[in-house]
């Protein structure tokens, strides 16, 4: 599909193109952005099958969420440690169906998408049903199941490759699969033995080990300068994030990314770093060509209205823009993923209110 978004804001994110432009046009085709220009459009785009006024909007590369277990949502404001222990997601996983799994999936990245993400990376096991939710939803998925959901190192490795080989860099790159340990113990085996080709993360491992792979909430932060852009922090960090890091949800029950904005703009941090964490530092990190609003990216986009409260800006400028989206919540409009608009006029147009009535009422039996 060919789709024009004219006369609209557009904080691109780009060190290729200007980072902000005040008033513009960006013209996609199958999936990918193939112009981004300041003015009225050219004439050779003015004839796309799906036309969107921009006016009173601004657009945004779609957020990158680097820590995240979709399956965690019915329970997300529980008191869960995290990351949980083997026997947590044993009691919990062995309660649910591959229904189950989907449904709940399906439910968690709808939020997101309402939320503005548009990759995330996926910690649960039960690759097939994740993506079967991810693909109904709209939502890219890195897939990386957590070593403490499996019996053994060997049987994650098995289950790693099989995937691997199935679903990474499914439909242009709408699945990626990848794995998730324990600190560094495994960190050698499973990247001897695991036949892939992409990141691994590592939860609790030390900054000056193994920097070709990603680590979230690193335990020694005094050496997490030399490489920062492979470090992910989450809400239980957030207080060691530096420009340069990412960020991840992993188990902050809001479930938006603004919440943990907010906080690092509170802080005093430069409101374009703390949204580049989410968007050109974790596309660069992850190697997915997105998170940026360049001709060659993928079409991850989020448009927000700002033309009346709540969300009003009159100042459209770069300064205020940046500052209105990690002090503030505007409303989300529209929301592109590759070659679909998921998300329309607020509402998701991926899955529909029966998926959502059959998912709640069944979360709402495992819950009893």
């Amino acid at each position: 599909m060919k789709i024009l978004i004219s006369d609209i804001s557009i904080l691109t994110m780009s060190k290729n193109i200007d980072l902000f432009i005040e008033k513009g046009y960006i013209y996609i085709s199958d999936g990918i952005i193939r112009a981004v220009g300041a003015g009225g459009v050219p004439p050779e785009y003015q004839y796309a099958e799906l036309i969107i006024d921009g006016k009173g909007r601004v657009a945004v590369p779609g957020y990158i969420n680097m820590s995240l277990s979709a399956l965690l949502y019915p329970i997300r404001f529980r008191d869960v440690s995290y990351p949980i222990t083997k026997k947590d997601l044993e009691e919990y996983y062995s309660s649910l169906s591959s229904n189950d799994i989907y449904y709940i999936a399906s439910l968690a990245f709808s939020d997101l998408l309402l939320n503005g993400v548009t990759s995330t990376v996926n910690i649960d096991p039960f690759i097939e049903n994740i993506v079967s939710a991810s693909l109904k939803t709209g939502i890219r998925v890195i897939s990386a199941p957590y070593q403490l959901a499996y019996d053994n190192l060997d049987h994650m490795i098995s289950d790693l490759n099989r995937n691997y080989r199935r679903w990474h860099g499914y439909d242009n790159n709408m699945v990626m699969v990848s794995a998730t340990i324990y600190t560094d113990k495994y960190y050698e085996e499973l990247k001897r033995s695991a036949n892939i080709d992409y990141p691994i993360f590592v939860y609790g491992g030390r900054c000056d080990n193994h920097q070709s792979t990603i680590l979230v909430d690193p335990i020694d932060t005094q050496n997490c300068n030399y490489n920062l852009s492979n470090i992910v922090f989450t809400i239980s960090k957030l207080e060691k994030w530096r420009p340069k890091a990412l960020l991840g949800l992993a188990n902050d029950p809001s479930w938006s990314l603004n919440h943990i904005y907010r906080y690092l703009a509170g802080m005093g941090f430069s409101s374009l770093d703390i949204i580049a964490s989410t968007t050109v530092w974790a596309s660069n990190s992850l190697k997915i060509n997105s998170g940026v609003i360049e001709p060659g990216a993928l079409s991850d986009i989020v448009i927000y209205k700002i033309y009346e409260p709540p969300g009003l800006l009159i100042d459209r400028s770069i300064e205020s823009i940046s500052k209105l989206l990690t002090f503030d919540t505007p409303p989300i409009e529209t929301v592109i993923v590759g070659k679909d608009i998921v998300v329309d006029n607020g509402e998701l147009l991926t899955v529909g209110r029966d998926l959502f009535s059959k998912a709640i009422n069944r979360v709402k039996d495992i819950l009893r």
